[in-house]
């Protein structure tokens, strides 16, 4: 049977949700928001500015509030919360980073996300820059989860993974639709499966100094998830 997709909209439906007025839309805090995910292409002949997220921004639009970064017609965007008639959205590019701002909702054209992905989407290696998550299923429908994160302290100091700052999660756990909870003693890592993207967030509570999960991952292995057509 065909895994059921899940479809967005812009009004009060799952995906919407206003953000407060401090609500931040940038790289590094992307995967933060408290936001239900979606997945867009860029619509339109000319590239997107990303829009910042301070100084009466994305209201003031553009050109006052562009960062100097754009999505390109076609890309592919993760999207976050809603802020009037904008959408904070990040480009993951093909070298493992990224680019988040403001995007006009106008612009965006809403993909299908697999609701409920089958195990083998989630099993892998994923990686987001030096952070690792390898995920293993078990027999009983659960996923093993063993992470690290590095923090390699102020340019020059250090490089991962020898850097002082790290942390690290092994827990298992059943994912529930595209969400999955793993929970070592107080650090909590919560990953969220976009088709052939990982979003995830951690508490804070993961490692040492400025070290967080948090971030977009890609599969390293081979094989990627199903995507839905």
């Amino acid at each position: 049977m065909a895994a059921a997709l899940v479809a967005a909209s812009w009004g009060q439906g799952a995906f919407a949700r206003e953000a407060s007025e401090d609500a931040l839309c940038r790289n590094g805090l992307f995967s933060s928001s408290e936001s239900h995910w979606a997945m867009a292409r860029v619509m339109g002949s000319e590239p997107v500015a990303l829009l910042e997220d301070m100084s009466n921004c994305p209201e003031g639009g553009a050109p006052a509030c562009e960062s100097g970064e754009y999505a390109k017609p076609g890309e592919r965007v993760i999207l976050g919360q809603s802020s009037g008639e904008y959408r904070c959205a990040y480009a993951p590019d093909a070298q493992g980073g990224g680019r988040a701002g403001w995007i006009p909702s106008r612009r965006l054209r809403l993909l299908p996300i697999v609701a409920v992905p089958p195990v083998g989407a989630w099993t892998g290696m994923w990686s987001n820059g030096t952070d690792r998550l390898r995920l293993t299923a078990n027999a009983d429908g659960t996923l093993s989860g063993q992470g690290n994160a590095y923090w390699p302290g102020p340019p020059g100091t250090n490089i991962a993974p020898l850097a002082r700052h790290f942390g690290g999660i092994s827990a298992r756990a059943a994912p529930m639709g595209q969400r999955l909870e793993l929970k070592q003693s107080a650090c909590q890592v919560t990953a969220w499966l976009l088709n052939d993207l990982l979003v995830v967030d951690d508490n804070g509570q993961c490692g040492g100094m400025n070290v967080r999960f948090s971030g977009v991952y890609r599969k390293r292995a081979t094989g990627s998830p199903p995507q839905p057509h």
